[in-house]
């Protein structure tokens, strides 16, 4: 990656912040892409835009697992990953979860996360399709466009932006995945492929809203735990549904703890995630936390460099929180040859860092 006239072998990690850095969000009523803390009351805003209207069945859904079986008390919402694993807990506890009297569920099957994942897709969509690009810039156009051989971006979101940016920069998805499967472009195919994004990858190893896989909703935990990625769709917005007709289901790993290692498709997913941490010359951290949900991340990360043979030429932090600086430099503590450089914003980063390189 070209960082301020040097060529750095490069791994970039993508956090949720790093969306919300990129966007500056919708007006009246104001929704920014929302993070994990935030999911919540983000989603109940959205549920009042004429968009959102549509699935006010689901959102209601939801609102009474919330209210009935999770024993939320007030205006404060949990997290959406502690309501994400106790929903996907609930539905093989039917006895205990269930919300009335009344025939009960059957085991192993629960709407409500069904519901769960559409407003996800759709919530995100729709921040992606009517959101301006925060300060003029377009942040995963400029990364993209800074790309060398050898670099290697990792992102933990679910949302297209970094991919559709590599593609319009010129990068092949049938081979800068990490894996083989059929990809299916929807109108913007690149006529050429830059020979800079030749070996670049982008790992997704949470999935991704344009990732396939055989299967059904109702077998969604045994196609996590067993199938890899069959086709890939490359479009300028997230497609809405899956294709059923062909027994399609979107492949992507919902907030659980669990993440289904098993798997040999996500294992080489945080296998490459690995070797990429080990050999970069530069860890660049844009958005992302390594909240203690992360461990995961936290984990790999942390073998892989002590796996190294040498340090870092450049760590950098991009993130306004002084915690979330002050933890990942303590994470990070005596790994880099010239310590830590921050960067307090997605905007600045691609201003000072990149663009000035230029």
């Amino acid at each position: 990656m070209i960082l301020k006239n040097k060529n750095r072998k490069s791994l970039v990690i993508l956090g949720a912040g790093a969306t919300r850095g990129a966007l500056s969000g919708t007006f009246s009523p104001r929704i920014q892409p929302p993070l994990n803390a935030d999911f919540f009351p983000i989603l109940s805003k959205f549920i009042k835009t004429d968009e959102g209207k549509r699935y006010t069945k689901s959102f209601k859904r939801i609102s009474v697992f919330l209210e009935k079986e999770f024993g939320q008390k007030g205006s404060e919402y949990p997290t959406m990953e502690e309501v994400f694993n106790v929903l996907f807990i609930s539905k093989d506890l039917p006895k205990i979860f269930s919300k009335g009297r009344g025939r009960k569920r059957d085991k192993g099957f629960r709407q409500e996360v069904n519901d769960f994942l559409g407003l996800l897709i759709r919530i995100f969509r729709f921040v992606q399709s009517r959101c301006n690009h925060r300060d003029n810039l377009q942040h995963h156009q400029i990364i993209a466009q800074s790309l060398r051989l050898g670099d290697t971006l990792m992102t933990l979101n679910y949302d297209t932006l970094m991919d559709n940016a590599l593609v319009n920069a010129g990068w092949n998805p049938q081979h800068g995945y990490g894996f083989q499967a059929k990809v299916i472009y929807n109108g913007n195919k690149p006529k050429s492929f830059s020979p800079n994004l030749r070996d670049v990858k982008l790992l997704k190893p949470h999935g991704s809203f344009n990732w396939f896989a055989k299967g059904s909703f109702i077998t969604l935990e045994q196609t996590l735990e067993k199938r890899p990625v069959s086709q890939v769709q490359i479009t300028e917005l997230p497609k809405l549904y899956d294709s059923r007709a062909k027994r399609l289901i979107r492949f992507f790993i919902p907030p659980l703890y669990a993440k289904f290692f098993k798997n040999n498709f996500w294992a080489n997913q945080w296998t490459q995630t690995y070797s990429a941490a080990r050999d970069a010359d530069c860890i660049i951290i844009i958005g992302c936390s390594l909240i203690a949900t992360d461990y995961h991340l936290k984990a790999i990360l942390s073998k892989a460099l002590a796996d190294r043979k040498k340090k870092l030429k450049e760590l950098i932090i991009v993130d306004p929180s002084e915690k979330v600086q002050k933890d990942l430099k303590k994470f990070f503590r005596g790994c880099s040859q010239t310590g830590c450089k921050v960067y307090l914003s997605f905007s600045e980063f691609c201003r000072k860092a990149i663009l000035n390189s230029k």
